[in-house]
């Protein structure tokens, strides 16, 4: 068996499609059409257990007051972005556990999208010529194949509604550094584990210890819920 680490983006299809190679793992979700058309190929999915979401800093006011969270995530159209993002191989998450885990709430309710309810409630919530700064991975991650791009509709719903959106881009260990001091408002993030244990989610994205390591970027700690899932 040979193992050709060297090629990435189209040049991983086009060995596939040439016969140079046999396998290709992990295509973009941009090319599962082309290898679903192949009738000389078979492809095989599988549900992921990773996640991908939007961390509001609950830090930071207005973003302290979970009914402004709410009425800005109404804003958003998550059906567009599983289209245009991610060509129809993810679903809109309705809880912080993706379907695979043994834990998933089969009854739990995904947001809605209604900018015109997110406008009322915002405006009820006194909430007036807002702007937020969302930090953005610059590269493509594993839970998200285009985050500028992700970036750039959010903008786009969130304007709908009267809230300007400012993308701030950044690259790898400096977004980590710069997450740690919880300047941000809002940033694109994601979990993967191997793990269909619930405690692979909650403890790293929910704890209050986990603000510190790097991983709890919405910063939300609430003790009761650490000691239910210690």
């Amino acid at each position: 068996m040979v193992v050709d680490l060297g090629s990435g983006g189209t040049g991983r299809l086009s060995k596939l499609l040439t016969g140079e190679c046999d396998v290709l793992a992990w295509p973009a979700a941009s090319q599962l059409t082309i290898l679903r058309d192949d009738p000389r190929l078979r492809l095989t999915l599988r549900p992921g257990m990773n996640i991908a979401y939007l961390a509001f800093n609950t830090d930071k006011p207005p973003l302290n007051n979970p009914a402004v969270r709410h009425a800005l995530a109404l804003s958003i159209n998550n059906q567009r972005l599983m289209q245009s993002i991610y060509y129809g191989t993810a679903e809109t998450a309705a809880s912080i556990l993706p379907r695979a885990s043994w834990a998933y709430d089969n009854d739990a309710k995904i947001t809605e999208y209604n900018p015109q309810k997110s406008r009322e409630q915002l405006k009820a919530l006194g909430i007036e010529n807002l702007t937020l700064h969302l930090w953005v991975p610059t590269s493509s991650q594993a839970w998200n194949p285009s985050p500028l791009k992700t970036a750039e509709l959010i903008q786009a719903d969130m304007a709908q509604v009267g809230v300007k959106v400012v993308i701030v881009p950044v690259e790898g260990r400096f977004q980590e550094a710069r997450l740690m001091d919880m300047n941000h408002d809002l940033t694109l993030s994601g979990w993967a584990t191997d793990s269909n244990d619930p405690d692979s989610f909650f403890r790293p994205l929910l704890s209050c210890a986990a603000i510190n390591s790097q991983t709890n970027f919405a910063h939300w700690c609430n003790p009761e819920f650490g000691q239910r899932a210690a």
